[in-house]
């Protein structure tokens, strides 16, 4: 099942109130368990150009697709400038222990 994109409000009120937050290198998570899973990825313009930008979201996206196990929710990914350089391997190993944070957190 594909997941849908977060709207503007939707992604704001995240923001400004996470239900859950995970910090690591690469990225930072908000979360917000809901009966819908929608993920949206957001990289800032302060971490390079457009190509750059593009890249990051590519490797967060499949990061996330490629991770089992995460609850539905209502999924903010903060891309930083880490998750371009960091090998993809790594960057899975976190999002698999975000998961695992999460799960923990639901139970």
């Amino acid at each position: 099942m594909k997941a849908l994109p977060l709207t503007r409000s939707q992604i704001q009120s995240l923001i400004e109130s996470p239900g859950i937050k995970f910090v690591c290198p690469s990225f930072v998570l908000l979360c917000r368990l809901s009966p819908v899973q929608r993920v949206s990825i957001l990289v800032g313009k302060k971490l390079g150009k457009a190509v750059v930008r593009n890249r990051i979201r590519r490797r967060l996206r499949e990061s996330f697709r490629l991770t089992n196990g995460f609850p539905l929710g209502e999924y903010a990914l903060m891309g930083r400038s880490l998750s371009l350089t960091v090998p993809f391997e790594t960057l899975l190993e976190q999002m698999g222990e975000a998961s695992r944070t999460l799960n923990r957190m639901k139970a």
